[in-house]
């Protein structure tokens, strides 16, 4: 079944953690994207990408909107006519719902809705979970930091500058070098760098949770289309695995949301 996309839509994707638009189901969903008559557009987080240097001593974070609304911006005054559909994956799915939920930002008129893929909603709440071993939850974690340390270490000399700028924000890079989870990175690196006085509250101002309720526009957790839970709620939340033929495992990221988004069910 084919449909045909009435008017000029734009979606704008977000990422996953340490993930850009080189990455492989990135790549897939701009693919099905663009071959059904979509534009769109990826932000690329700071320092994700190996082959553009960063320009001040500062990476992503988890619940930083800046980036994100800076790309909507700029789209809004590239394409005026054009109707922007937000989507996010995961860390980006996060980011998306807070970006919509910030009342002290100005979203464009031009953002008619948002799609998020297997996103997380309350940061504190899953601290403890992620450190279990049930369904190689900690590994999932292990893997999570071991990216950040990464990127942190490719972009050692433009993130610790001086030692007078860690001694600034208290930062002491021998902790961030050996910090074991992702919490304790966030801890001894990630606030201090924002000015936050714990990883606690950090969390509370990264997670979209608090933002929900003044979210104006749909919004759908879109893993969920794919058991056609079309529903007319506002907020929806899972995350299943999907597999489009016997032995090839398939993200349910690139046909779903598309198909959303033409009115196919």
């Amino acid at each position: 079944m084919q449909f045909f996309l009435l008017g000029d839509y734009t979606l704008v994707l977000c990422p996953g953690i340490c993930n850009s638009s080189e990455s492989v189901y990135i790549r897939r969903v701009v693919y099905q994207a663009q071959f059904q008559g979509y534009r769109v557009a990826v932000l690329n987080h700071v320092g994700a990408l190996k082959g553009v240097p960063i320009t001040s001593p500062r990476i992503f974070c988890h619940g930083d909107t800046g980036d994100y609304g800076g790309l909507v911006a700029d789209l809004t005054k590239r394409y005026p006519g054009s109707k922007i559909i937000c989507v996010g994956f995961s860390m980006g799915g996060n980011i998306v719902t807070k970006y919509l939920g910030e009342k002290e930002k100005t979203k464009p008129d031009s953002v008619i809705g948002g799609i998020t893929v297997c996103q997380g909603y309350d940061a504190n709440r899953v601290a403890n979970r992620l450190l279990q071993w049930e369904n190689f939850r900690r590994l999932y974690l292990f893997v999570m930091t071991e990216n950040m340390r990464m990127i942190l270490r490719r972009w050692q000399r433009q993130l610790f500058p001086s030692e007078e700028f860690k001694r600034e924000r208290g930062i002491v890079e021998r902790d961030v070098w050996s910090a074991a989870t992702l919490f304790e990175l966030d801890d001894v690196y990630t606030r201090k760098v924002h000015g936050i006085a714990s990883v606690e509250e950090l969390y509370r101002w990264s997670s979209c949770v608090n933002y929900l309720d003044n979210v104006e526009v749909r919004l759908e957790d879109e893993s969920l289309l794919l058991f056609s839970c079309f529903t007319r709620t506002p907020f929806l939340s899972g995350a299943p695995g999907v597999h489009q033929r016997p032995g090839r495992s398939h993200y349910p990221s690139g046909r779903a949301g598309r198909d959303y988004q033409g009115g196919r069910q």
